[in-house]
Parts: structure tokens; C-alpha cells; sequence
């Protein structure tokens, strides 16, 4: 797990993090600026949506009759 005491090599282990602060930097922006451009224009409007919603209580005179069952034999 520790290739090098932190006492004894800390100037070797801090000359690679630069590499990957680097990379963390680029993959960073990269993600930042691909949410922006993928949420800069909004979503376009449907305007055209017919609303056509029909409330119907039991017992109302527009309420659909139960069919009529045939008569028994």
C-alpha cells in the first residue's frame, strides 16, 4: 500500500501528482462545459396539446347507460 515512507519520500510521490492533477483538470472542464452546452438552449414548447378531458359523475344525465342485460330464457 505505502511504496515510501512519508517521512523519507514526499518530494517523489508530490512530482507525479502533477500528472494527475492535470488529467483531473482537463476530464473536469470537459464534464463542466459539456453540461453547459447541453443545457444552454431550453427544450422547445409543444403548444399544440389538445386538452380534452371529460368529467363525467355517476347519475348525471351524461353519464354512459350500463347496457341492457337480454332478457332470460
Amino acid at each position: 500500500m505505502l511504496e515510501v515512507l512519508v517521512a523519507s519520500g514526499a518530494d517523489a510521490l508530490h512530482e507525479r501528482a502533477w500528472g494527475s492533477r492535470a488529467v483531473s483538470l482537463v476530464l473536469h472542464s470537459a464534464l463542466i462545459a459539456a453540461a453547459v452546452g447541453a443545457t444552454r438552449h431550453p427544450a422547445p414548447r409543444v403548444e399544440d396539446v389538445v386538452r380534452d378531458t371529460v368529467i363525467v359523475f355517476p347519475g348525471s344525465p351524461d353519464a354512459p347507460h350500463a347496457p341492457t342485460p337480454p332478457p332470460a330464457a
